[in-house]
């Protein structure tokens, strides 16, 4: 009577956490399907909603059953894939980090076949179907939340500020999940093959209803956001920046604080300052760092700082490379990077190639520019 009743309760709980994902996912389908964050959180809804028909008092098919497992063991790469995609500004997934999705996908998912529950949950094949496949998965959930931890004070996109937080402490929470109770267990026809998942932890009711009560608060900010969401999803070729000459003067709402901005930055090249912070840069300018913030991102068209930032001292390293024979290591240096390695990557970023090979071309007397619109029409 009591496991009845409880069953009821899980799946009553687990029906309102998937009602909330159906809202999420069909919001992006249905109004931005053709951007890639947003077919992501349209999968991100379905693998979640897949672990909560898992959990529910529902018997499926075998073969429902094992499809409804590899969406619900993609979770943590997708989530992954949207912490990139949504608050990483440049650049691409590592290849690495795809063919470990893979890898995981491979061992839980194959491993689930092939198991059998006279096993030794000891053994050598155990640890390798289960418990290195958890621990990657685990890899995966740890680091989205530090890809929306350590962006932050950078972050000029204000909608995209709101929710960074919330993402954090709910992904938090979810790792605490994924820890204390393992990250899918699931009954059905599959159970005998795959009983070395069923030990016992949270009841999955508390699970269910945390999803929805994630679910239904990240609704709420989405719908609170209304045609500002956009600007959470607008495609990463979008999203790099821009040069300033681009913003046509009429565009700009505050022109005079925009000069100011841009003076401060050239006067005594206060960019080259290693180390700079986005505060720093408020206080020379004398103006709040949320006004600021508004006018780099919405008037000069920059997502993060270090974008903003980092247009200043490349565009100035361009020119030593071009006039001069100084070291590449000497003007990383002076024009305020901490690191070769850090230059090396912010300039291939912005022109596309490394300083070494940007020099070369403009010392030859070829553009760097259409050399670099040339490979990318090939």
């Amino acid at each position: 009577m009591f496991a009845s009743s409880m069953d009821w309760v899980n799946d009553l709980s687990a029906t309102l956490a998937v009602s909330q994902l159906f809202l999420l996912g069909s919001f992006f389908l249905v109004h931005h399907s053709r951007r890639f964050l947003s077919l992501l959180m349209v999968v991100f809804s379905g693998c979640l909603c897949a672990y909560l028909l898992l959990v529910m008092s529902v018997s499926f098919p075998p073969l429902v059953t094992f499809a409804l497992l590899l969406l619900a063991i993609a979770t943590p790469a997708v989530l992954w894939l949207i912490a990139n995609e949504l608050f990483l500004d440049s650049g691409k997934s590592h290849p690495l980090a795809l063919g470990l999705m893979a890898f995981y996908m491979l061992l839980r998912g194959g491993g689930t076949l092939l198991y059998s529950s006279d096993m030794a949950q000891a053994n050598l094949w155990f640890l390798a179907v289960f418990v290195l496949p958890q621990l990657i998965m685990l890899g995966f959930a740890i680091h989205s939340v530090y890809i929306a931890f350590i962006g932050r004070s950078d972050d000029l996109v204000e909608e995209r500020r709101r929710i960074r937080v919330p993402f954090i402490i709910g992904m938090g929470t979810l790792i605490a999940v994924i820890l204390g109770n393992g990250f899918f267990l699931y009954p059905g026809p599959l159970a005998d093959q795959l009983n070395f998942l069923s030990f016992s932890g949270l009841p999955d009711f508390m699970i269910s209803l945390y999803t929805f009560l994630i679910t239904f608060l990240f609704n709420l900010t989405i719908f609170r956001l209304h045609g500002d969401a956009f600007e959470l999803i607008v495609e990463r070729s979008e999203q790099t920046a821009r040069k300033l000459q681009t913003v046509p003067q009429a565009k700009r709402t505050d022109p005079k604080l925009v000069e100011r901005v841009l003076l401060t930055m050239e006067t005594d090249r206060y960019y080259a300052k290693t180390g700079l912070t986005f505060g720093d840069l408020a206080g020379a300018v004398s103006i709040q760092e949320h006004h600021l913030r508004r006018i780099i991102n919405k008037q000069m068209h920059y997502r993060n700082f270090n974008q903003f930032l980092n247009h200043f001292r490349i565009q100035d390293a361009c020119e030593r490379l071009k006039t001069t024979d100084e070291s590449i290591a000497n003007i990383a240096m002076d024009v305020g990077y901490a690191s070769l390695s850090s230059f090396n990557k912010a300039f291939k970023e912005i022109h596309g190639i490394p300083p070494r090979a940007y020099r070369s071309l403009a010392q030859a007397g070829v553009s760097p520019l259409s050399a670099q619109v040339s490979r990318e029409n090939r």
